[in-house]
């Protein structure tokens, strides 16, 4: 049973579910969206490198990299790597099963696209790479994690710089941020996850609630990026949905896409720009 499965365990009240059936009839969803219009998207960034919190709507997930120097492996000798774990404690309700699947969902969108430049996490080649370790903490569920939390991840990835390193007679010395410029992480693409949930009549949404993920017939999450290319398709429920449906939601995914990356990639500039600054670092210290 997929977590979105789970989620139509708890009791929703017949008069709701009706209501969002008709509204999703008539293109009119409970927010006041349409069926093709996304929620407000916002992104904050902490003291450190590599910490943000993303809202989508009154959906909220925080994201921190963290890093160690670590051994690589036997096969991939020059490739650092990259951990994903995610949290649902804060949400309370939530299975493991359900923090699972989300963890299975981003992590293959991440790492099976190959949008990080691994090789350049290496320090010595068949000894020494970095390993990032990205922790996603959900703090609010009302609808579509998948999505709230591929921005955040991407959006800390982003943001992280690593320490600079020396390597003099096989030892690595590394330097502190005072001591050498901290160096950002080539990122290769932006893969970012879309979701749809569908309902009778092959009628589907953007970005969905939880209200509506709860009474929906079937879901379908997209992993696109902005160069049109899909980096992973997840389908669940019981919904049919035919090959024209899933091929116009990949269409909508890619635009998508374009738009989360320019901003995300705004959102760093600006944050970087008023750490450059100074006034960034001040706000965050007064908060």
């Amino acid at each position: 049973m997929s977590f979105m499965q789970k989620l139509k365990l708890k009791n929703i009240p017949t008069c709701n579910k009706q209501f969002i059936f008709l509204g999703v009839k008539e293109d009119k969803r409970i927010d006041g969206r349409s069926s093709k219009d996304f929620r407000k998207l916002s992104i904050e960034f902490g003291l450190d490198y590599g910490s943000s919190v993303v809202n989508l709507g009154d959906t909220r997930v925080m994201c921190n990299i963290g890093y160690q120097i670590a051994e690589p492996k036997a096969t991939k000798s020059c490739e650092g790597f990259l951990n994903i774990k995610v949290d649902l404690a804060a949400t309370m309700a939530h299975s493991h099963e359900k923090s699972v699947e989300i963890m299975k969902i981003v992590e293959k969108n991440i790492k099976e696209s190959r949008c990080l430049d691994l090789e350049s996490l290496c320090l010595i080649s068949g000894e020494k790479v970095y390993l990032l370790e990205a922790d996603l903490i959900v703090m609010n569920d009302e609808g579509n994690l998948p999505e709230c939390c591929s921005i955040a991840i991407l959006a800390s990835l982003s943001h992280f710089k690593r320490p600079d390193v020396s390597v003099i007679d096989d030892k690595i010395k590394v330097h502190s941020f005072t001591d050498r410029h901290p160096i950002p992480i080539n990122i290769l693409h932006y893969p970012f996850c879309t979701s749809f949930t569908f309902f009778e009549y092959f009628k589907f949404v953007c970005d969905p609630t939880q209200a509506e993920e709860q009474v929906s017939d079937g879901h379908l999450i997209v992993g696109a990026n902005n160069y049109r290319e899909i980096t992973t398709i997840h389908i669940s429920g019981k919904s049919s949905i035919n090959k024209d449906i899933v091929i116009k939601c990949c269409q909508l995914a890619i635009e998508r896409s374009k738009y989360l990356t320019n901003f995300v990639k705004d959102a760093v500039e600006r944050d970087l720009a008023q750490r450059n600054s100074g006034i960034g670092l001040r706000n965050l210290i007064n908060s």
